[in-house]
């Protein structure tokens, strides 16, 4: 049993018709709200399913296809951060512009939070503490 079957099924049925466009933003936070494991699997998952992905979202609103580059935002980590942006620039019209841009400083601040934050809020935030810090 793969670790992220149920993320994968979840993913899978945001694209079926059952799912309505207006709704695709409850599945798809989720998705990109999980843990640093969950976000990769997303992201893998939003490349290889960019076309049918864009196809279904609605133009507007905060569910639309236009929103989606923000979603760069979610990393906390360089790799994933690096990762989603140049997702978004390849597939995002207009590279992603405002929401990307916007995702991007997200992700930035995450990043200098985390690497400046006390031992405890790192181990919060995810990002191990030494065992010196630990003490």
């Amino acid at each position: 049993l793969r670790a992220n079957a149920g993320l994968e099924e979840a993913l899978a049925y945001a694209l079926t018709g059952a799912v309505r466009a207006q709704d695709l933003r409850w599945i798809l936070g989720a998705a990109w709200g999980g843990g640093e494991a969950e976000r990769r699997v997303t992201l893998e998952w939003t490349r290889e399913r960019w076309d049918a992905l864009v196809e279904r979202l609605p133009s507007f609103g905060w569910g639309s296809k236009a929103r989606l580059p923000g979603r760069v935002g979610a990393f906390c980590d360089e790799e994933g951060r690096d990762a989603a942006r140049r997702l978004f620039e390849e597939k995002a019209p207009d590279g992603g512009g405002r929401h990307l841009r916007l995702g991007v400083e997200k992700a930035d601040q995450c990043i200098a939070l985390r690497r400046s934050a006390t031992p405890a809020f790192r181990v919060a935030a995810g990002k191990p503490a030494s065992r010196e810090e630990a003490r």
